[in-house]
């Protein structure tokens, strides 16, 4: 959306973040405005689950998605549960992440990448009754 294709480190979106912090929030909540509905319409047609897909928020420090991140994700999270379905949070990047990803309040979810350890196990203990996680190096 903003990157204008795939990428690797999302600099221009990281730029817009950090550089225009209320240009990030109105496209944040639109964002979220339009895919309640759409994610509404998805289950009104039969869809038994939704799955959001945070697959960049890796490139984030665990910082950075706490500010410019979780609050959207929540909320989005948050408007799709209210249709009855369950919620299951896709996201990659490093372990660190685990705790504050699972504050997003998804009824469970998934993770790729990254060093997953014992440390990481209160996260784990609380990633809901369809946990994944698969890394690219040995636990």
């Amino acid at each position: 959306m903003i990157e204008g294709g795939s990428s690797r480190h999302y600099s221009k979106t990281k730029s817009l973040m950090w550089g225009e912090p209320e240009a990030w929030r109105e496209l944040m909540e639109r964002v979220v405005d339009v895919l309640v509905p759409y994610a509404a319409l998805q289950v009104k047609g039969g869809a038994a689950a939704i799955q959001v897909f945070d697959s960049w928020v890796g490139a984030l420090s665990p910082s950075d998605y706490q500010r410019f991140a979780l609050p959207y994700s929540r909320s989005l999270i948050s408007g799709i549960q209210a249709t009855g379905v369950p919620v299951i949070h896709f996201g990659t990047g490093n372990g660190a992440f685990l705790e504050v990803f699972g504050q997003a309040g998804a009824t469970c979810w998934a993770w790729i990448g990254g060093w997953i350890s014992a440390a990481h196990g209160t996260a784990w203990a609380n990633a809901g009754p369809c946990k994944g996680i698969w890394t690219r190096s040995p636990c």
